[in-house]
This record gives C-alpha cells, structure tokens and sequence, in this order.
C-alpha cells in the first residue's frame, strides 16, 4: 500500500489563538476540531477532571478523525493526528487507530519517515489491511487480507534487545510459553542442547537451499537426505556413527543401513550374522573336504580365501590323545609322501620311540643339518672360554616325573648365547645343545692356545 507525507505549504488563518495547549503540571489533554483540509479550527485545553472516572484515569484516549487530507499526488487519503498520550492506570494504556472501511485499499497504519522520506523509501510501517484487501492490486501479495505488518522501505530493519541477558522472542496461536517458536539469545551464545545457542527453534525447521555448519552438529532425532531417510542415528563421542535400528537385511537393498554402490573400509569389519555375496575365484573345486575318514588339507591366502584344497585318508574313528604320563613305548608314524593323500604308514620299533612319561625321544643315530653351504654370515665364536665360565654344568630331577638328569640352564646360557635359547607357547624356555658344542670346541681351543703360551714361557 501506498504511504502519503504531506508537503510544507502556508494555511489560511483559521482564527484559532496561538499558543501552547497541553502540558504535564498538570497534565492536560485538548480536543481538536479540524476542516477537510486538515486545518485546525478550534483547540481547547481539556482538565484531567473531565477524563476521570471513579476516582482513576482512564486507560483509554479516543481521538476520532472525521475527516481527512487529500495529496494532490496520491489518490489514497490519509488522516493525520499528533498528540501526546499519558497514564496513570493499572490497566494497559494503548494507542488505537482503526479504520472501519473495510475496501480493497484500506488498512490502518503507523508511519514514520526520516529526513530523506517520501512516498515510495526511507520510512517504517506498521499497520494492519482490512478483511476485503486486495493485495494483488496493491502489489502486497506477501500478505493476506487481515494480516498484519511491520516493514521498513529504503533502510536496514533493526529489532533487538539492548540488554544483556534479554532475548528476542517470537510467538505463534497464543501468547503463553509454550507459544514462543523461535528465541533469538545474544551473538556467540554457545549451543549445547536444543534449548541453548544464539537461535533456538521449538519445533521443526525447514529449509530449501545449504545449510553450513561451522561447528558440531548434534543430531537427536531423523536426517533426511532428499530421497534417503536415515532413521535412529547418533554420532557418540568417539566419532562412531551408530545406528539402533534392527531391520535384518535380506537382500543388497534391506536392511538399517544400505548402500548404492561400493563401500570402502579402512579398518577391520566384523559380522555378527552372515555374511552374503560373491569372492573372487581362487580355481578352489567346490564340494565337501575332510569327514570321518579324511582329513582336509586347506592352503588360505592373506584374504582368508581357500586358494587350494585335499583330503588325506585316515582311518575311520581315529582320535588324537594328549599322552604324557604313560610309560609304554610309542613310535611316530612315517611317510614317503610329501604331497597329495597318504597310501602307506609305518613305524621303526629298533629305530625310533617315544616315552611319553618321560618325554625320550629314542633314535640309533641322531643328526642335525650343518651343512656350510645352508649357512652364512659365519664367524668365529669369540671369547668362548669366558662364556663356559659364565654357564654351570648341572645335576638335576625332572619335577614332572622326579627322574635324574644332568645338563645346563637355559636362562645362563640365554645371557651369553641367546639365539640357542627358544620359548615356548607355555613359556617354558628350550636350549639347542648342539649350538652348546661349537661353543664349547672354541673354548678348548682358547684354553690349549694359553697352556701353549705357558709352556713356551718356561
């Protein structure tokens, strides 16, 4: 709608006297009679007795206009009244404009301008449009008929609280509490919960273009991505994305978390339930290995995938014993095969057994590959005498068993000699005693070069 402010010009005397009319000591209001051209033409003062009422003021000041200014620009009419308006009431005291018309252009409003105001910018508006306007004709189609405004035309729009600790507050279908939709807090306020930061929303938010995001955001309920919904996620506080819904997956597009196209994972992936799809082929035959009268041979690569796979025989109900405490004599199994299945097994009853109860390992000759052209890195074992003198030959029984023994400790020997010293799955340590003896020849041989020197001393 459009906004009139009259131009300067010169009136007709209208014989009113000049003077001041109203005044605060005591207060004084005036009534006013005022011509078509918007001329006042009588002017008294009116006593605070005369708008008393039972003893109080009153809490209401009507001032009718019953007629109104015509610009000679516009074609819309205005009425314009000034006056100052006081109380003393424990009832609101209020400011009324009404305009009864109830036409297609018709609306009510407060206007005030700056030094550069006109018609069309630089002014402020609040107002309220009667029931029957036309908010196409008048180019205010962001409004609707009875709706009411505040808008500025050619400035900036400043609504604040100056105080600190106050807030703006916006309230919809009431003015209690819970009608507050939106309150604005001062600049930076940190937002720690959905009723703390600078803007806080009761209820949903819509928005049809970006949204960023500076700092966290903190989801209690649904996201919605255009056409995908995820439902029931939270990000705790070591970044992991958890979700709580249960739908089982049946297929590549069920389940609480789907996902078009591939997926990339840094780091492990462990799977309560089963896990359905297609490897890669590894030329692996399909079909069942091992069962009660074989035993299944897998090769597995670093992806956990049977690359090659046998059965070897074995016969029918064959079950393996831990045997430590017998005494009988046992004898290991040999082969000749050293691929594919076993066709033949044997035994050596004079060559080779096995005390379990003793833990003996019998054989006629025993050998240990020493062959230099398996080794390298060859050196001499230095200072070997003081490595003897460092370890101790003794006597001992076996705690297990109670038999007698003699031999050296592991632990001595792992001080000077810790590659003959190995620990097992128990952590009980082993000694490679054929490593003892190279050892124990360069000793001799350090001990037989010093009686040599003795001997050439004499």
């Amino acid at each position: 709608m459009a906004l009139t402010k009259l131009s300067s010009f010169i009136l007709a005397n209208t014989g009113v006297t000049s003077g001041t009319y109203g005044g605060s000591t005591p207060w004084q209001s005036m009534t006013l009679s005022v011509n078509p051209e918007g001329q006042i033409t009588s002017i008294a003062n009116v006593t605070p007795s005369s708008l008393v009422a039972s003893g109080s003021a009153t809490s209401n000041i009507i001032v009718l206009a019953t007629s109104v200014a015509t610009d000679v620009v516009n074609t819309y009419a205005h009425a314009y009244t000034t006056g100052l308006f006081v109380a003393n009431t424990d009832q609101s005291i209020q400011v009324g404009v009404q305009n009864f018309a109830n036409t297609q252009n018709a609306s009510a409003d407060f206007a005030l301008y700056n030094n550069l105001g006109t018609d069309t910018s630089n002014y402020v508006d609040l107002g309220i449009i009667s029931q029957n306007y036309n908010t196409t004709i008048n180019s205010f189609t962001a409004a609707n008929p009875g709706d009411a405004y505040l808008y500025s035309n050619g400035s900036n729009m400043l609504i604040g609280a100056y105080t600190a600790g106050k807030a703006i507050k916006f309230f919809v279908n009431g003015y209690n509490a819970a009608n507050v939709g939106v309150v604005i807090n001062a600049p930076n306020t940190v937002s720690t919960t959905t009723s703390t930061g600078t803007m806080t929303i009761a209820g949903g938010l819509g928005v049809s273009g970006n949204v960023n995001i500076g700092g966290t955001l903190n989801v209690t309920g649904n996201i919605t991505f255009s056409n995908t919904t995820i439902n029931n996620v939270t990000v705790n506080t070591t970044d992991q994305v958890v979700t709580t819904n249960t739908t089982s997956s049946t297929s590549t597009t069920t389940g609480s978390i789907v996902a078009y196209g591939g997926l990339g994972v840094v780091g492990n992936i462990y799977a309560g339930g089963t896990i359905n799809g297609t490897l890669a082929s590894t030329g692996v035959s399909a079909g069942t290995y091992g069962g009660a009268t074989s035993i299944p041979v897998l090769v597995v690569n670093a992806g956990g995938q049977v690359t090659s796979a046998a059965n070897v025989s074995v016969t029918s109900g064959t079950t393996i014993t831990n045997e430590s405490s017998s005494g009988s004599t046992y004898y290991p199994i040999l082969t000749t095969a050293t691929s594919g299945t076993i066709s033949a097994a044997n035994t050596s009853s004079s060559g080779l057994s096995y005390v379990p109860s003793t833990g003996t390992l019998s054989a006629t000759v025993h050998t240990s590959t020493s062959d230099r052209n398996l080794k390298e890195n060859i050196t001499v074992i230095d200072d070997a005498l003081n490595i003897v003198k460092g370890i101790d030959g003794i006597r001992f029984n076996w705690k297990d068993n109670h038999l007698p023994s003699a031999g050296l400790l592991a632990q001595q020997v792992a001080q000077f000699l810790p590659e003959l010293v190995m620990t097992d799955d128990k952590n009980n340590l082993s000694l490679n005693y054929n490593g003892v003896i190279g050892v124990l020849v360069q000793a001799i041989k350090e001990l037989s070069a010093e009686v040599d020197q003795l001997k050439s001393n004499k």
